[in-house]
């Protein structure tokens, strides 16, 4: 959805308390995904170069993990 292209095969580490961190190299930038089922929590962190969209990204993930709450912070670097 974002046009982004996956550069490499996924990273996944899996913690002992069930959670995961999965790391996901793409052409000129990546994305991760850190889990605490604990708390509830998936933390996406998704660094893109134009004319990606990141956004598209999270909405994609948003919806496939069925999210109660989305809380999005977007940073411009550089």
């Amino acid at each position: 959805a974002s046009g982004m292209k996956a550069s490499g095969p996924p990273t996944v580490i899996v913690h002992p308390d069930g959670g995961l961190s999965v790391i996901l190299p793409l052409d000129g930038c990546h994305m991760s995904v850190h889990t605490m089922p604990a708390r509830e929590l998936a933390i996406l962190d998704v660094i893109a170069l134009p004319p990606h969209d990141p956004q598209r990204a999270l909405d994609v993930i948003a919806r496939r993990i069925t999210a109660r709450t989305v809380r999005a912070e977007q940073r411009t670097r550089g």
